[in-house]
This record gives structure tokens, sequence and C-alpha cells, in this order.
């Protein structure tokens, strides 16, 4: 069994008790001890799935072993976190949740001191000095501390009301559904909505059932009773969160998914004329279209999708996106904010009285080449699972994922009523029909494996 440690997108990430074990773990902490110096403030929190627990304990020891002291938000979102390094003055936070490179495998975030993710030169330089046991221990006496910041998600709420113009939210007052995916957003997104005046239904909204799969992103058949609850509620919207609160799914009130790069071209409308905005190159031409009519330039990049808020910050873009669900409002942070994305959209819709559907026909259509695949449901979330974790260059969307293939953009994405794929291209060419053709047969691929 391979026990190396993954690294993709900046992150760790690996198997509990097989390869992230509490003594690799509690070395990774001390390495980076080590690297950040004696004396130095990091913040951690975690998900709800007991690995991570057990995980960030460890990594937590390892830390106050070179003198680090810890501030804990115990179960905790990612965007609390990251929020809480700049309160705090921490020299970086570390988080613990789900990863989305397999079932019951653990990712271990690295956010720096301006609340982005490290760099894949970081993270790599880690796991080389931890390779290397480069750890400079402290004296007993100057060992770390531990202490627990009892008030950050009321912080955290209090910043993100404040952020958002709530008066307007208010006095649309809308209904929403959120399912979060047995994630500590449970926590916030009550208070939150309470101060906004919206009306809330939560699924999943309590810890991980024991002894079943826990996975970072909410599975299909979750997100087909979101659809199905939030036509039947008579909901403004419904909103899928991925465990640590970072990626978000909408669904408009007619209980269709919404196209995240649609989302994304609606949020331009909360932009200044002639600012900037980067994205990752997965995203759909329809964003450049409806930015042009503003003004707004549309920067991509080339590297990995964690690297976009450096970007952000060398071009003074005012909003960023990954093409995997993460949107970014630097103004308030660098890290992806799926409680701020909610809220943003609910400022856009109350502010033009509208609905989300209205939006969504606005917004710019290409036309498209696709193939569809009738697969079983039962079989589907395992297809889609394994298109994306063997290819290290796709990125999940929620409800299917995006790959490069021979230079072009090819989409999967689930059938409404989850019984196939459908797999295409925007402004199609012979060579992006022939990219779809291939992504089609690897699916057939993965398919006749899976059944055999």
């Amino acid at each position: 069994m391979n026990n190396e440690l993954g690294v993709r997108d900046g992150r760790i990430w690996g198997r509990p008790n097989v390869n992230l074990t509490p003594d690799v773990l509690a070395e990774l902490g001390a390495v980076l001890g080590t690297v950040i110096g004696e004396g130095s403030l990091v913040v951690t929190a975690r998900d709800y799935y007991p690995p991570s627990r057990m995980l960030k304990r460890a990594f937590s020891s390892g830390l106050m072993s070179t003198g680090i002291t810890v501030i804990d938000f115990h179960g905790a979102t990612t965007p609390e976190l990251a929020f809480a390094i700049k309160r705090f003055g921490a020299k970086c936070g570390i988080q613990f949740t789900v990863s989305p490179y397999g079932e019951d495998t653990i990712n271990v975030k690295f956010i720096d001191s301006n609340t982005a993710m490290f760099s894949r030169d970081k993270i790599n330089n880690i796991l080389e000095l931890h390779r290397r046991r480069r750890i400079v221990r402290s004296l007993p006496y100057r060992i770390g501390w531990v202490s627990y910041a009892e008030y950050i998600h009321d912080i955290y709420v209090a910043s993100v009301s404040g952020y958002l113009d709530t008066s307007v939210i208010r006095n649309f007052h809308p209904q929403v559904v959120v399912d979060h995916n047995f994630g500590p957003s449970d926590i916030i997104i009550p208070e939150l909505y309470s101060n906004m005046g919206v009306d809330l239904i939560s699924i999943n909204a309590h810890r991980p059932p024991p002894r079943r799969g826990v996975r970072h992103l909410p599975p299909l058949k979750s997100l087909k009773r979101l659809s199905d609850i939030t036509l039947a509620s008579d909901s403004l919207m419904g909103v899928a969160l991925c465990s640590d609160a970072t990626r978000t799914l909408f669904i408009d009130e007619q209980g269709k998914i919404i196209d995240p790069d649609t989302i994304t071209a609606i949020f331009l409308r909360s932009l200044p004329d002639g600012s900037t905005i980067v994205v990752s190159p997965f995203v759909s031409e329809r964003v450049d279209i409806y930015a042009s009519k503003r003004r707004i330039r549309v920067y991509r990049t080339r590297s990995i999708t964690s690297d976009i808020p450096r970007y952000i910050r060398r071009l003074r873009a005012v909003f960023g996106y990954s093409g995997r669900c993460e949107y970014i409002f630097p103004q308030f942070s660098y890290t992806p904010d799926a409680n701020l994305a909610i809220g943003k959209m609910l400022e856009i819709l109350g502010y033009l009285d509208v609905k989300l559907s209205h939006l969504v026909s606005e917004i710019p259509k290409l036309p498209v080449y696709e193939e569809k695949i009738k697969i079983e449901e039962k079989y589907l979330q395992r297809v889609i699972d394994n298109l994306f974790e063997a290819d290290e260059k796709s990125v999940s969307t929620i409800n299917g994922i995006k790959k490069i293939v021979n230079n072009q953009v090819v989409y999967v994405k689930v059938l409404d009523n989850l019984d196939g794929l459908k797999v295409g291209v925007e402004k199609p060419t012979n060579a992006s029909i022939d990219a779809v053709k291939r992504v089609t047969e690897e699916i057939e691929r993965v398919l006749e494996n899976i059944v055999r």
C-alpha cells in the first residue's frame, strides 16, 4: 500500500490511520512550527468527522513542541478560520476536513497570514523538511499553549452581516433551503440568517451518522432531495454546501441546479464597472461576454486554482472564482466563503426584487455540443468520483466535473433525473468534439470496470 501523502490543489490529503497517522501529523505540526518560529501563533479548526478531530489534536501537539501557541476553534468552517487568522494576527491557520479526493479521506489545508492557501511550493517544502526530519523542539519551559476562542462564531457572523446590506435582504424576506452536508456551518448559518431576516430550512444539519462514509461534497441523492424540497417549500432558492463551507451549489426557485459559471456571471452585477476579476482556465466564456458589458476585465490563471488569491492580490482584483463552486470576495477574505456567497446572492436578488431564474435567463448562451450516456443511478456517483480522482487536472463542480483534454475544457454533468451523464463543450470545433468523444470513451471504460 502506498503510504506517500497526497498533494493536490495546495492541500495535503490522505487516509486516516493509513498514511495520515497521528504520529505523522504530530511531526508535520512540528515541521510547520520550526518553519514559522517559536513564539508564533497558529489557529486550527476541523469539521465534525472524528478522524479530523484526532488528526488536529496530533498536529497541535507537534506545534506545541516547537513553542507555538495554538488557538483551537474546535468545529468551525474554513471561512471562519480564515477570518480568525487576521482577527488574532496568526502566522497561519490549519483546517482538517473531509477530502474531495476519496470517501473517508482527510484534507489538511494550510492558510497563510493573508488568508490565502499555501502555494504548492510551500507545501512541498514542508513535506521535504518532514522527510528529512528537520525539526527544532523547544525547551520544556517554552512549550506552547492551547486555548479556545469561545466567541469566534459570533464575531464571524457579525462581520459577515456587516459586510452585507442586510436591510435589503430583510425587506425582501426570502426563504432558503440549506444542505449543510453534516458540516459545522450548522453553528453559524441559523444566527447569520436570523440577522438577515431569512427564513431557513436546514437539512443534514447534524454530525455525520456513525459508521457511514462521509463526503466533502454533497452526494447526488442529497442534491436531488434539496431540489425537491426547494420546489415543494416555495423557497427563493436552495444551496448545497461542502463540509467546510468553502463551496456552494445554487438551486433556483424552480428546483433547477444552476451552473456555477452562470452564478459567477450574476455576481458581476455587484462589482464596479472597470474592475478586474480572476478566474481559472475552467470557466466558461459566457462570463467574459457578460463581463465585457460592464467593462470588467477577466484575468485567467494558468496554474492550479489554489493560486487564484495570489493573482487577486497582484492584480488588485475584486472577485475570484476557481471553477469549482468557490467564490472569493477579497475585501472580506482571500479564502472562498460559501456563507458570504449566499449572502451576496440574496443581496443582489433583494436589490433587484427578482427570482434567481430571471437572472439566469439574462446570462448569454453559447452553442454547445453534448453527448449523453445512460447510467444506472446506483453507479452514477462512483463514475463521477473515479473520473475526478484519476485526473489531478480536473475540478469538481459538485454535480459533475470539468476536465482539460487537448487544451479543450470538457464538462461532465449529471442529468437532472439521475439516470446518466452529459458530456459537452461550448463553441464546438473538430478538436473539442474529439475531446468530448475521448471523455465519453473514458466514462464507458470506468463504468465497465465498476459494473464488472
